[in-house]
């Protein structure tokens, strides 16, 4: 279902899809490539996660995206306590070393986060939660970061400003 979701997001580039269980333990990771963190949060809209199942919306989590200036504030609030509904009842140890681990890749580091642990300077930022956490609250995941400017808003926005000086410069020597 998550593979056949994915090839339907356009915007979306899908660059690993692995569902693997070993025992008892299942394992899904899900790396997803894409340009703007707009495409991001558009993915977890009701209307383009109904084709889901409830157990993954839940554990992909609900975003919040706010914008000032160049400044993104995501937030994600997961819900695994709605997937594992039984396990408020079950007995402590069932749960015992299970872990949720999300991890994000971002182009620039954060300026802020809740992440549990960073690397490559504050670009990758890793959220590791016991499952037993999260089956009594929510969990939440948030950073903020500065989008990095284009690659050619530099070269275009100097030449921009020299064609400016030089129609000043022109324009009074012709007073």
């Amino acid at each position: 279902m998550i593979e056949a979701w994915l090839a339907r997001q356009p915007r979306v580039r899908r660059e690993a899809c692995e569902v693997a269980t070993t025992g008892d333990r299942t394992r899904v990771r899900v790396r997803l490539a894409f340009d703007s963190v707009l495409q991001l949060t558009e993915l977890s809209t009701p209307e383009a996660t109904a084709a889901l199942p409830s157990s993954f919306r839940h554990l992909a989590g609900v975003f919040d995206l706010r914008m000032s200036g160049r400044d993104v504030e995501l937030t994600r609030t997961l819900s695994p306590g709605k997937v594992f509904f039984g396990g408020l009842f079950a007995p402590k140890d069932e749960f015992a070393g299970r872990r949720l681990v999300y991890t994000l890749h971002l182009p620039v580091a954060a300026l802020e986060s809740n992440a549990t642990r960073t690397s490559d300077d504050g670009k990758t930022l890793v959220w590791d939660f016991a499952l037993a956490d999260g089956l009594k609250q929510p969990l939440v995941t948030r950073f903020k970061a500065r989008a990095p400017l284009p690659a050619w808003l530099i070269p275009v926005g100097s030449g921009t400003a020299t064609l400016l000086i030089g129609v000043i410069v022109w324009w009074r020597r012709r007073k």
